[in-house]
């Protein structure tokens, strides 16, 4: 996993502030084995817009430009440490360092009970403005079992319940034995706002991934 943060111009529109979340959901996992998830996230404000709590932790990442509008990280989450400390073990770890650039989440069988991770920026870290940005690699969702998950949700929820907190789901995959599920071909996409409900609004459908 990397994360990040890019700012830009007065295009960045205002809203609520959001934390980042991710996790591999536990469904149903009779068909399930050991299952990673890696991730990577960028946060980026266009070029020239100031922002107080904007972290110089993007070292070695370089702006996007996309035509007239420069986009410069602001907020980046790499996950170049050295792996963890030798009391550490990653087969009985949820979420770990891999010493390669990647935040590893795993579902494991611990006793006949299954657990996941989820690894969240709430009270950490608020994002209001820009784009965010990550690269993901995904586990097999062709059977049913896990639900991995990439997304933000309203830092007002303690006051303001959800979903009028607000969610917005950038990723999620999951088996298409379960309703309908976009599967390792591709993700989905969900809106949930006080006037969406549960069900959200999926403006954009299944996203496909390209071959290859």
């Amino acid at each position: 996993m990397k994360t990040g943060t890019f700012a830009g111009s007065d295009a960045a529109k205002r809203g609520n502030p959001v934390s980042i979340r991710m996790d591999c959901r536990r469904m149903d996992c009779r068909s399930v084995w050991l299952s990673r998830c890696l991730l990577a996230i960028m946060v980026l404000f266009l070029a020239g817009v100031e922002r107080a709590n904007a972290q110089a932790s993007c070292t070695g990442v370089s702006n996007d430009t996309q035509g007239a509008v420069t986009w410069v990280p602001q907020w980046c989450e790499e996950f170049n440490a050295a792996t963890a400390p030798t009391t550490f073990s990653t087969a009985t770890s949820n979420a770990y360092v891999d010493g390669n650039g990647h935040l590893v989440i795993q579902a494991m069988n611990t006793g006949g009970t299954w657990f996941s991770g989820c690894m969240k920026t709430q009270g950490l870290q608020n994002f209001q403005y820009g784009r965010i940005e990550a690269s993901i690699q995904l586990p097999d969702t062709t059977n049913q079992g896990l639900w991995p998950a990439f997304w933000s949700l309203g830092s007002d929820i303690a006051t303001t319940p959800w979903p009028a907190c607000g969610e917005v789901d950038f990723m999620e995959d999951w088996s298409p034995q379960v309703f309908s599920g976009p599967g390792p071909g591709g993700d989905r996409t969900t809106l949930h706002t006080a006037l969406t409900g549960g069900n959200g609004l999926q403006p954009n459908g299944v996203f496909t991934f390209p071959s290859g």
